[in-house]
């Protein structure tokens, strides 16, 4: 049996100026669109320059829209981040998102369990480890110095070159717990499910006696918008519409949350506050297939399925899913697939 964890705290940055998770279940459950026009976020090259055109598709993106965090300067204060406020201000976001996130959390934990993050402490960040703005600046610069050509800005701080697993090894050093047992992981959409799994099972086996899980999304945008293009799985209609047969593809989002856990009981002993227990976790790897972007319905059914005998729960109670819903139609369709056989229900395949 999978032995119950507690998660005692919580902490999200996301966008649309949806800065916490409550608002961005506010949000959700209001139907707003959170998105924006890229063009200020490509930053340093025109839009009209990358946008697809008749013939011209090679290194182009059809995309004109966007997730993005809103005015984060605005509203983080450097004094109350654990870290060096000069140094703090040259770092990327990715980091910036990740240490403001610890300040909220740390005012959510007590005394007692904040004092106890020691050598015994993991901490798994799920991140996609695609280039951030800093790194692309930082190789922008050096070609363009290379090639005698001026750069129009400054060069980064070198530190932000190693945005694939700084992120966790920073954190652990603002808090000072073993660095060790923190990285982060990268498997591709599951990177943060992968990253909580990762904490469960160190909670499970006590090697550690609090995690800290979740995931990072932070890219240079026009690498994402032009990679997932060249994909063929971004939007070309510019809107999300997941489990939807007018469906076209994704659109790319930034963000970042974090969540703490403890297992259940030693949450109960120190009198955590509690938002919620994790009873099932199950995880896998699809093995040989159609390709990358093509999900295997049959091994989602089964990974599912483990994961509900593991917490001893019956799908067919179950009335609220949350699903990854892309908007890739393949996608989508597996998902719906792998859903119906799990949770014994007659859905209406490609249907609104």
């Amino acid at each position: 049996m999978f032995e119950p964890i507690a998660i005692i705290a919580h902490s999200g940055i996301f966008p649309g100026g949806a800065n916490d998770a409550e608002t961005l279940y506010s949000a959700i459950n209001d139907k707003k669109i959170l998105l924006d026009d890229v063009r200020e976020h490509f930053q340093r090259v025109n839009l009209e320059w990358v946008l697809a055109k008749e013939g011209l598709t090679k290194d182009r993106t059809w995309g004109k829209k966007g997730g993005y965090i809103h005015n984060f300067e605005q509203f983080i204060h450097p004094d109350e981040i654990d870290f060096n406020q000069i140094e703090f201000l040259k770092l990327d976001r990715i980091y910036q998102w990740l240490l403001f996130l610890w300040s909220r959390i740390r005012k959510q934990l007590n005394e007692k369990t904040l004092s106890g993050l020691d050598e015994h402490t993991a901490i798994i960040l799920g991140n996609l480890a695609f280039p951030t703005i800093s790194l692309s600046k930082i190789y922008e610069h050096l070609w363009l110095t290379k090639n005698k050509i001026t750069p129009y800005f400054s060069l980064p701080e070198a530190m932000n070159r190693f945005q694939s697993g700084l992120p966790a090894q920073l954190l652990a050093d603002v808090i000072h717990v073993n660095p060790y047992t923190a990285y982060c992981i990268e498997a591709a959409c599951a990177s943060s499910l992968f990253a909580i799994k990762g904490a469960c099972d160190y909670l499970q086996a006590n090697i550690v006696n609090v995690a800290i899980a979740g995931g990072i999304s932070c890219y240079d945008d026009l690498y994402i918008h032009m990679g997932f293009a060249a994909l063929n799985a971004l939007s070309k209609s510019g809107q999300s519409r997941p489990l939807d047969k007018r469906a076209d593809g994704l659109i790319p989002a930034e963000g970042a949350g974090i969540i703490v856990l403890k297992r259940l009981q030693d949450a109960l002993d120190n009198d955590d506050t509690i938002y919620g227990i994790i009873r099932g976790a199950s995880t896998s790897n699809e093995g040989k297939g159609k390709g990358y972007l093509v999900p295997s319905e049959v091994s989602q059914t089964k990974t599912i399925k483990s994961a509900y005998e593991l917490s001893g729960i019956d799908p067919a109670s179950i009335s609220w899913i949350e699903v990854h819903a892309t908007g890739t139609p393949v996608g989508d369709t597996k998902e719906l697939i792998s859903m119906a056989e799990v949770f014994k229900h007659d859905l209406d395949i490609g249907a609104n």
